[in-house]
């Protein structure tokens, strides 16, 4: 996956959001990567899209915890 975010040219971005979030979404990409080729692929231009944007997607409302 980091090879992706990589080539993507959005790694450095991802880094920059909070460590529990970047373990998350790599868990959930991760996730479908030995199940489901096209749903790993998926959940990867989901991921870079988002990334791209500067989009925490998913429920981070986590009233500055994380940061």
């Amino acid at each position: 996956m980091d090879r992706a975010l990589k080539d993507a040219r959005v790694y450095s971005k991802f880094k920059t959001f909070p460590p529990l979030y970047r373990r998350i979404r790599a868990c959930n990409v991760a996730f479908y990567k030995g199940r489901d080729a096209a749903a790993y692929k998926c959940a990867l231009a989901h991921l870079i899209e988002g990334t791209r944007k500067g989009n925490l997607y998913g429920e981070w409302n986590d009233y500055g915890r994380l940061l």
